[in-house]
């Protein structure tokens, strides 16, 4: 007998035939290739609804008062000037290699290395 969807044709693909088999009801859209899309949006909402709640439970311990808001105003006053000063080219080198120095002594420090800053700095300067 013949059916609407042709001789010899189920109207319910098998797995082998990329269907997902059985009486399903979500639409054919959602039967291939758009599950696993589907899937890792409800992920992302869900880990989006953990994170707002987090947020919501976040109470800090204290308050902006008068005093902090005057301390930040001062901190931003005093870092345009920093920032809008001109340094001398040569201070400029000489602060950036003391920068790089601190930085590498501490986090070779970190690591467990026992170098002293002077040991590092003449590392640095290849005189060892």
């Amino acid at each position: 007998m013949a059916l609407a969807v042709g001789i010899g044709e189920s109207k319910n693909k098998g797995a082998a035939e990329g269907g997902c088999g059985g009486n399903s009801a979500a639409p054919s859209s959602l039967r291939h290739g758009n599950m696993e899309f589907m899937i890792k949006l409800i992920f992302k909402l869900t880990l989006w609804l953990m994170f707002i709640t987090l947020l919501n439970m976040y109470k800090p311990h204290y308050q902006i008062t008068d005093k902090i808001v005057n301390h930040l105003t001062e901190i931003a006053v005093a870092r345009e000037i920093v920032e809008k000063a001109r340094l001398v080219p040569k201070w400029e080198i000489s602060l950036r290699r003391d920068a790089l120095i601190h930085s590498v002594h501490s986090s070779t420090h970190i690591e467990g290395n026992s170098l002293t800053l002077e040991e590092v700095s003449q590392l640095a300067l290849g005189q060892r």
